[in-house]
């Protein structure tokens, strides 16, 4: 599916609704080209996948609209980079490239019979208000769908990727169905996200701490 890459807008949007999509019951007021504001359908849970990136978002319906337009949300979620050069705009999406791939020790690499996985400690993320426990509702998934996910949950588990387990924490997983007709197992980790503690401080601005700095103490 192509898209048309505007910077202007918020949030991205489809002309038309693709087959594997449900219009979901919520809905956004937008502002369209004649200035007119009108409301359209929200699209949930759609994965985008580019050549090296997969996420996972919510976007509009707008068949008013000439073309698909990505906009900053999944700009920035896609890692994509707008250089402004002799007066043209160029898209590029950063790569792993054959340089990079030499120097990945070839152990970690996924080999179909195992994980890929190094020996080492799991990595562990600290969340704000952790007496709070995040619990968000299971997504309804379909009886092919689940059937789609059983044998690649049951392969993590014997990998030692999944273990069983008791947690007060809940994230939804989605059933992403493929081109092949398998499934490909999603998780919903936005609400983790939102609540992950960052390891390093955030750091205002330079510009932003030089421009508070009055006459009178320079």
């Amino acid at each position: 599916m192509d898209f048309l890459v505007d910077s202007g807008a918020e949030k991205s949007t489809f002309k038309q609704l693709p087959p594997e999509c449900q219009i979901s019951k919520e809905s956004m007021v937008v502002i369209g080209a004649k200035g007119e504001p009108f409301k359209v359908p929200i699209v949930k849970n759609v994965e985008i996948e580019s050549e090296n990136k997969i996420c996972l978002g919510d976007m509009l319906l707008v068949e008013e609209a000439d073309y698909n337009l990505l906009g900053r949300d999944l700009i920035v979620a896609l890692g994509i980079n707008l250089i402004v050069r002799n007066s043209q705009i160029i898209v590029s999406i950063y790569k792993l490239t054959r340089e990079d791939k030499d120097k990945i020790n070839p152990k970690v690499w996924h080999t179909g019979k195992e994980a890929g996985k190094l020996v080492m400690e799991p990595i562990s993320i600290e969340i704000e208000r952790p007496e709070d426990p995040i619990r968000i509702r299971q997504y309804p998934i379909p009886l092919e769908g689940r059937r789609g996910l059983k044998p690649i949950i049951e392969d993590l588990i014997r990998k030692g990727i999944l273990e069983p387990c008791m947690s007060r924490h809940n994230t939804p997983i989605l059933a992403i169905k493929k081109a092949d007709e398998n499934y490909r197992l999603v998780q919903d980790l936005r609400a983790i996200n939102e609540r992950t503690r960052t390891q390093f401080p955030v750091v205002a601005n330079p510009y932003t701490l030089l421009n508070r700095i009055s006459p009178e103490d320079t």
